[in-house]
């Protein structure tokens, strides 16, 4: 509490500021008006990059037709995946000398 009352002109002082601050940043708005980008950036793109863009393009009409899931040879397939048992593992370095 004796911290408090010493620091107390302290506090005042930085409690007064950051109204102040408040204040002006809520009452200043946005006046600014942006005419154009802030920031221009030139670029150029490799032939790499033109490329891959190119191959996009290029997919951007595929669609794709999920008929084949309903296909009655696909319904009839079956699944024959083999089941493997856990095994205990051995040591922890193989190649240690016993």
């Amino acid at each position: 509490m004796e911290g408090l009352k010493q620091n107390k002109g302290l506090i005042i002082a930085l409690a007064v500021t950051l109204l102040i601050g408040a204040v002006y940043y809520l009452s200043r708005g946005d006046t600014a008006e942006i005419d154009g980008p802030l920031l221009e950036v030139a670029y150029t793109t490799s032939p790499e990059t033109q490329e891959v863009l190119e191959a996009l393009r290029a997919l951007e009409g595929f669609k794709l037709s999920t008929a084949l899931f309903d296909d009655p040879a696909f319904l009839s397939l079956e699944d024959l995946s083999v089941s493997i048992n856990p095994v205990t593992p051995g040591r922890r370095n193989p190649f240690t000398p016993l």
